[in-house]
């Protein structure tokens, strides 16, 4: 009663003195019959008469009970027609709302603080929460201290705003249904700083804004902000992020055989298969029980091998649907459950009908609403996609929901495009991640909570997920989105070039814009993610933003990454700069890793096995006897033997490790040199030239 006191009439029932009238009072016996729907407000309808008919029904009851005198009851009109003018007026009249103040509940951006708050309390312990009934959080005698910062949450909403009145300046004022979420993350503890979920509760136009949502936890499609979970499966699986090359020909066919290392080992041919149809759009079947996804997008053809911090920057989709082929998709799904995507406290309810119930516990809504394992559901009598990663694009077919066999996802090499909601959190932990070399430390928002005198054990997670040198690798290949001049966030990221993980992230374009994203990181320091999307994927769009620094508003090098840079040069410039690579890490990348050749350049078939330099392999290997289309990657250290289509031995030489390449310095140029990536065209390696797209690539080790 104190708090719905303070909240409604802004009166403090703990002062001297202070008191409800019988009309306030009989307001808030009123409410709790239909909370979710009575409104106070006299402009809002049928909840506006609703509450009042209820109201009158009160104070009549409390005539009934000798709590209010007859005359008193009849003054306020509670004998009045049901809900009718009179009664309203007098409600008017006597019950005056008073706007909460800025530092009240849950007002503001508070409001969505709070409700992190008591996410985190309730959440079971394997998710990061501390397990607790509301009951027990009400009646518990808690002292609470949260990790947030209060100057860093309105430095955040500075520069979101910052950038809609660049927006506005620009002819374009920030469309009514569009959405921003940002989440800025502790990189060495997973602590939760500041968080802008929207333009804060009880705001101007809430119901156009849903401004009693907070988008810093609404899970959205992430575009090729998904990328980055795909590149550190690939260096934790042992790909050479230095040497080797990714696919950069479009059309290419991605083979699919999860039960077969040698199929899913395959490189990607660039022309349609045997037994498969080049006009099938979808891929098709061919031979031997191999499906074929048909990536085919002209604008994505880069015509050539890509080094993989070229393909990281520029973001070619084709390179990384052919890496997650060569991944396993479920390894990247594991890998993404390792990063922390479905195991924290802040979910909020879903499509799920089963999220949505005013009943629902917290337990529940991570349940229903998981990005990792929530289930699909029917609506409608039609199965619809849950928001797991496991449940629609797994190749495990018992894990597979309904709605996601008949959009044919399971298995399907988009999953690298970002088909999948995540939340800013999810997002900015995994940068959290890579920025404090590999260490997973769970995001939470509470740094202490006593019973107390008594200390409550906290529920953060720490886990290893990439070794310091894998993660190091994986962050060298992320730096160049903003200091490749190709990179897709070269144009609106200056802060600190080449000392920035980062990746950009973009659904649909032009009329069917409809999500970006920029995530980025300083080592050791922060991980900021920054979402941008609509109310109404389906009749709404981001189109209609301006351009910014040469590009689309809509893309996540647009806005997003304005947003991100805004807030980092504000805040980050006066702390210490942190070099990307310590010297440890340095001399470690590199030698225990393999290189994967995924694309080789189109030059004219071989006419001999020409061996003996390159990927270790010896001279014995000069003799081996090679069926056709697969000369080139043949390397057998029995020259005996003879080397068949997709055989083990194909590929490997006499040594399982390739020529150590250059380290790359501890601060990357720009311009690398052909030992730490560059561009496709600085292979130096004269077998991989001459080889055909049917060879064989390695395998890491």
């Amino acid at each position: 009663v104190g708090a719905a006191a303070q909240t409604y009439f802004g009166i403090n029932l703990a002062d001297p003195g202070a008191t409800l009238t019988p009309a306030q009072a009989a307001m808030l016996a009123a409410m709790p019959n239909e909370p979710g729907y009575f409104d106070p407000d006299p402009k809002a309808g049928a909840p506006f008469v609703a509450l009042v008919e209820r109201w009158q029904y009160v104070l009549a009851n409390m005539v009934r009970d000798g709590a209010l005198s007859h005359s008193k009851a009849a003054a306020l009109c509670a004998y009045c027609q049901s809900g009718g003018t009179q009664a309203q007026a007098a409600f008017a009249k006597n019950v005056k709302i008073v706007p909460p103040s800025a530092n009240n509940g849950y007002s503001g951006f508070k409001g969505y603080l709070m409700q992190m708050v008591q996410q985190q309390l309730t959440a079971p312990k394997a998710d990061g929460g501390y397990g607790l009934t509301l009951q027990k959080v009400d009646t518990g005698g808690y002292r609470i201290n949260t990790t947030f910062s209060m100057s860093k949450v309105d430095a955040l909403a500075a520069s979101v705003n910052a950038e809609k009145d660049e927006m506005a300046a620009d002819g374009v004022s920030f469309p009514v249904y569009d959405r921003v979420g940002a989440v800025l993350e502790n990189a060495k503890t997973g602590a939760i700083v500041a968080v802008y979920g929207g333009p804060g509760y009880y705001t101007a136009h809430c119901a156009e804004t849903n401004c009693e949502l907070n988008m810093a936890e609404a899970a959205e499609p992430v575009g090729s902000s998904f990328k980055p979970y795909v590149l550190a499966t690939a260096v934790k699986e042992g790909m050479n992020v230095f040497t080797s090359k990714l696919n950069g020909y479009s059309p290419i066919w991605i083979p699919n055989k999860p039960a077969d290392q040698a199929t899913q080992d395959a490189l990607s041919p660039t022309s349609a298969p045997p037994g498969v149809s080049a006009s099938d759009p979808y891929g098709g079947n061919g031979l031997n029980g191999v499906h074929y996804y048909l990536f085919d997008e002209a604008g994505e053809n880069q015509g050539q091998p890509l080094a993989v911090n070229v393909a990281a920057a520029i973001s070619s989709d084709p390179a990384f649907e052919d890496l997650v082929h060569r991944d396993g998709i479920n390894n990247v799904i594991n890998v993404a459950g390792e990063f922390g995507v479905g195991q924290n406290a802040f979910v909020e309810p879903c499509a799920n009908p089963a999220s949505s119930s005013a009943n629902a516990t917290q337990a529940e809504i991570i349940k229903y609403c998981n990005d990792l394992t929530g289930p699909g559901y029917t609506e409608n009598h039609t199965p619809e996609l849950g928001n797991g990663l496991d449940g629609n694009f797994s190749t495990t077919g018992t894990l597979n929901s309904e709605a996601a066999i008949q959009a044919g996802t399971p298995g399907s090499p988009a999953i690298a495009l970002g088909e999948n909601p995540l939340t800013p959190v999810e997002q900015a932990t995994t940068f959290a991640t890579l920025a404090d070399d590999g260490l997973y430390h769970s995001a939470h928002v509470i740094g202490s909570l006593y019973q107390g005198s008594t200390l409550v054990p906290s529920p953060v997670i720490t886990r290893q997920v990439l070794s310091p040198q894998a993660a190091a690798d994986a962050d060298w290949a992320l730096s160049y989105d903003n200091q490749d001049p190709a990179g897709t966030a070269y144009g609106n990221v200056p802060f600190r070039r080449g000392d920035v993980i980062a990746k950009t992230g973009t659904l649909g374009e032009d009329a069917v814009a409809s999500q970006a994203w920029f995530n980025g990181a300083t080592p050791d320091q922060y991980a900021l993610s920054i979402a941008l999307f609509t109310n109404d994927p389906g009749s709404e769009n981001l189109d209609n933003l301006p351009y910014i620094g040469g590009t689309p508003g809509s893309q996540g090098g647009g806005w997003p990454a304005t947003i991100w840079n805004e807030f980092m040069t504000t805040n980050l410039n006066n702390m210490p700069y942190v070099p990307l690579f310590q010297t440890s890490q340095v001399q470690a990348n590199g030698i225990p890793f393999d290189a994967w050749i995924q694309a080789f350049p189109k030059k004219a078939k071989a006419k001999a096995c020409h061996f003996g330099h390159g990927h270790g392999l010896g001279p014995q290997a000069q003799k081996c006897t090679c069926p056709p289309g697969h000369a080139q990657q043949c390397g057998n250290p029995n020259p005996t033997h003879s080397c068949q289509p997709f055989n083990p031995l194909c590929g490997r030489g006499t040594s399982p490790s390739p020529s150590p390449s250059p380290s790359p310095s501890p601060s990357p140029s720009p311009n690398p040199s052909p030992g730490t990536g560059g561009t496709a065209a600085n292979s130096t390696n004269a077998a991989e030239e001459a080889s055909t797209t049917q060879a064989l690539p390695l395998r890491g080790g």
